[in-house]
């Protein structure tokens, strides 16, 4: 915890510089790669791989030498970010690293240098506080965009420790951000040894490689709409007899959540456990079931009606890369993407033999549970984390 330490200004700890504003008539196709808000990852590395755009060496000479990113420096994503459930805004950082070099700033993204020696480790970790974030909330709360710039920055207060304290709560918080993203490294080879299962006995579906029947999908399944429920209508515990869970996101995605439930509207909107649940939009295509309850009006409800289909062999052709990509590919272009009953018409589905379709349900079920262990595990080491991090920032 930080004691008896006085605010000072973020801008007389930290330099800090915001990329130049670059045209798209500038870019080339070789040269000097533009750092990009894109290339900043959560998980705190860049990938310079998720963009193309360069500029020419004699342009970054001539115009942006000053902008040339040097190995250890701190960047930050000021656009292109979005407020956690907390209400408060949360930026992606990264250090630049000598195999990413030679790299130039671009808009919307900002570097910083440490001033006086100060850890740039300590302030990567403090960019992700509460004390952070509750001040730039502030700032930009309002805009029509979530983005900040220097000018923002530079009337922040941080509480900085001697530089032994920064490098000690640094490394400690370090450590936990490691075995946070070991788990979730668990967790992401499971879902690619998922993927790499369906691939081996389906084939490539793109060309539909092994030559398989098709089904189209609204001849095996049957899609509704979820229920408008206000949320003065949710209640926190029974109230009589009749009431029944209301199921939203949430509930599929965090096991933890406070059931909520509301007055029983009927069989036509109430998910089985063996139905599954699709997010219609926010994140489309996310599919997920094992819950009983009323779906809300973000989620589609599918009932398997054809026999020849396992449920769980439905799950994992819903989950499998070939189906998110193709959703995605028809939903470009549109504001806020989401699903209808038309998209969902449009899928094929590939029949195997219903053994087939059981060693893979079999398989999903053993990889699902391994999953599911790791995440909540993920979820505790989350909450010890995130304790971690307000124990050291907090202001005494």
């Amino acid at each position: 915890m930080i004691t008896n330490i006085p605010s000072i200004n973020l801008n007389d700890a930290y330099w800090i510089q915001e990329g130049p504003g670059v045209r798209n008539t500038q870019f080339t196709n070789a040269g000097i790669k533009l750092l990009n808000v894109g290339n900043i990852l959560k998980s705190g590395y860049l990938d310079l791989e998720k963009t193309t755009r360069y500029l020419s060496e004699q342009e970054v000479q001539q115009k942006y030498k000053h902008f040339l990113c040097d190995e250890g420096d701190l960047v930050i994503a000021s656009s292109g970010i979005s407020f956690d459930d907390d209400g408060l805004l949360r930026t992606r950082g990264a250090f630049i690293a000598k195999n990413h070099l030679p790299l130039c700033m671009n808009t919307s993204t900002i570097r910083f240098k440490p001033i006086n020696g100060n850890s740039l480790s300590y302030l990567k970790h403090w960019l992700q506080s509460y004390q952070f974030r509750s001040q730039i909330t502030k700032l930009v709360t309002g805009s029509a965009q979530q983005n900040f710039g220097p000018s923002h920055l530079k009337k922040l207060k941080i509480q900085l420790p001697p530089l032994a304290e920064q490098q000690r709560i640094a490394s400690l918080l370090d450590t936990a951000d490691r075995i946070l993203k070991q788990r979730e490294s668990a967790i992401a080879k499971l879902d690619q040894l998922a993927q790499s299962v369906f691939v081996d006995m389906l084939g490539d579906l793109n060309i539909n490689s092994k030559n398989l029947s098709l089904v189209k999908l609204k001849n095996i399944c049957t899609y509704s709409q979820g229920l408008q429920v206000d949320v003065s209508k949710q209640y926190e515990n029974k109230l009589t007899e009749n009431d029944v869970r209301f199921l939203r996101i949430i509930d599929f995605t965090q096991g933890n959540q406070q059931p909520r439930y509301i007055e029983n509207p009927g069989n036509k909107y109430y998910l089985n456990e063996n139905e599954i649940a699709m997010v219609r939009y926010g994140a489309p295509g996310f599919v997920c079931n094992g819950l009983n309850g009323v779906i809300a009006n973000n989620l589609f409800k599918i009932s398997i009606k054809d026999e020849n289909f396992h449920t769980k062999y439905m799950l994992m052709y819903f989950k499998s890369d070939y189906f998110q990509r193709k959703l995605k590919s028809l939903n470009v272009g549109v504001a806020m993407p989401a699903i209808n009953f038309r998209t969902l018409d449009a899928f094929e589905v590939p029949f195997v033999s219903y053994d087939d379709q059981m060693k893979l349900a079999d398989i999903y079920t053993t990889i699902s549970e391994n999953i599911l262990f790791h995440k909540k595990n993920l979820e505790k080491l989350l909450s010890l984390f995130r304790s971690l991090q307000h124990q050291s920032f907090a202001v005494n």
